[in-house]
């Protein structure tokens, strides 16, 4: 048993390791599988913003996303009209758990002194 991300699966999964892919928590009154998305953001006020935004335009496009998906990294695309990779389920077979991100970013910044401590830092 392992918890890890997708891409760490995969590649185990296509080096024929003896791998399978479980989604926890799919029943009716489960939470739903943790999903982590890739992220970017354009910084407020920044120097080449008109640039930053055809990036991001560009890494949101369904043409990279089906790239990361086939890559070695094995990305889910999050675009419900793309194909996964033939190793994982298609992000709208998934029941996805609910999660406020900037809460979670919150949180982090709280217990940031007590992971510290712990890892010996």
């Amino acid at each position: 048993f392992s918890l890890v991300d997708s891409d760490d699966a995969i590649s185990r999964i296509r080096s024929d390791k003896p791998i399978e892919i479980v989604y926890p928590d799919q029943g009716e009154d489960e939470l739903g599988t943790f999903i982590v998305p890739n992220v970017v953001m354009l910084i407020k006020d920044s120097k080449h913003s008109k640039n930053a935004k055809l990036l991001i335009d560009y890494l949101l496009s369904d043409e990279v996303e089906m790239k990361l998906a086939l890559a070695d990294c094995a990305q889910i695309p999050l675009h419900p009209n793309l194909e996964s990779p033939k190793e994982l389920e298609n992000i709208k077979d998934i029941k996805v758990m609910q999660v406020d991100y900037k809460e979670i970013a919150k949180k982090m910044i709280e217990i940031q002194p007590f992971l510290k401590e712990w890892a010996g830092f």
